[in-house]
């Protein structure tokens, strides 16, 4: 058994008496609670707002839930579910290797936007859910500006945000979001 020298502590040495009644921080405190309250803001960022996003990430929510609930539902019941009293939408079979996989769904949305949905679930057991939601954008028509991706349990692990300069065609950048559509900081 070690035994500690009988004259010295173990205990971390005390700061003087009166920087401890003064409520003053040591330096090393000081280090560590900066370095905390930056963590903090690295793992609870800001939330994604943009024009699109008051009526985007509830949709798009709405969306997985209602295609999670749903899986089996035909393109017409299932754009009724989407959007109350429609019928519109395509739908496209996804074969892998001469066997269906899956489907690709569109629905049209009244103010001129869509939501676009694929779910690969071969054998008929849900592998994934990619949601996207697409807005208009006066001449360059429909874009792509959110996108959730669910796992086998229907969750949303993450999404995506499109971002885009007036007048360039193509997105000039991609925010990888959380499950809760918050930010992570890479693009």
């Amino acid at each position: 058994m070690i035994r500690p020298h009988p004259h010295r502590s173990l205990r971390a040495p005390r700061a003087p008496a009166s920087s401890r009644h003064a409520g003053l921080l040591r330096p090393r405190t000081a280090a560590c609670a900066t370095t905390l309250a930056l963590c903090w803001a690295a793992f609870y960022p800001a939330p994604v707002h943009t024009a699109d996003t008051p009526h985007a990430v509830p949709s798009i929510r709405h969306a997985v839930n209602v295609i999670c609930d749903n899986p089996t539902a035909s393109l017409e019941e299932m754009a009724d579910l989407l959007i109350a009293g429609s019928r519109d939408g395509s739908e496209e079979t996804l074969m892998i290797r001469g066997v269906e996989a899956g489907w690709d769904r569109h629905f049209p949305l009244p103010h001129g936007g869509a939501f676009r949905a694929r779910m690969i679930a071969p054998g008929d057991r849900v592998r994934r859910l990619t949601v996207e939601y697409w807005s208009p954008d006066g001449d360059a028509g429909l874009r792509p500006r959110f996108a959730a991706i669910a796992g086998p349990d229907c969750r949303i692990r993450q999404g995506r945000r499109l971002v885009y300069e007036s007048g360039e065609p193509q997105a000039v950048a991609i925010e990888y979001l959380d499950e809760t559509f918050q930010t992570t900081g890479a693009s």
